[in-house]
């Protein structure tokens, strides 16, 4: 395993997965605007320019090094996703894929530039907008197949 400093933690992976996504220079990344921080109110103003975050964004970019920051972020995305690969690959595999149900989320987005904010707790749309994944038992008749959602869901549990 190795391991990269970048605006979320310091992220563990395969070198593998590393190597494997294309190189940095290819990396699309969030347009902005200069004065992309007009249209919201003085608290979002702050909270997008804490130096927590922002500042990491801007050292980034005044160092030309937006690509290689986000880069492994992306590839720690593409360990989770073979990762919960081998999860439905083996329990597919097992004696408990015709009653198993599952349920997957995540706890929010990354802001990895937009609105001049590098970080995970702001409520743009975008970290607002989570995966909510649930897969019936392999038995189990399929009513709704990839079906997508746009209504708020609360992933907070009631009890």
């Amino acid at each position: 395993m190795s391991k990269s400093t970048t605006p979320h933690r310091t992220f563990r992976f395969f070198r593998r997965d590393y190597e494997a996504y294309p190189p940095a220079e290819g990396i699309l990344l969030p347009t902005t605007i200069p004065n992309d921080l007009d249209d919201i109110g003085e608290l979002g103003r702050q909270f997008a320019l804490e130096t927590n975050t922002a500042g990491s964004r801007q050292l980034v970019t005044k160092s030309n090094q937006w690509r290689h920051a986000v880069l492994p972020y992306l590839t720690y995305i593409m360990l989770m996703d073979r990762q919960i690969g081998r999860l439905l690959y083996m329990l597919d595999s097992s004696v408990y894929a015709d009653n198993t149900w599952i349920f997957w989320w995540s706890d929010h987005g990354w802001q990895l530039g937009h609105k001049q904010h590098w970080g995970a707790w702001m409520g743009w749309r975008q970290s607002t907008r989570v995966p909510l994944i649930i897969v019936p038992p392999r038995g189990q008749k399929q009513v709704l197949r990839a079906q997508s959602c746009n209504e708020p869901v609360s992933l907070v549990n009631p009890h």
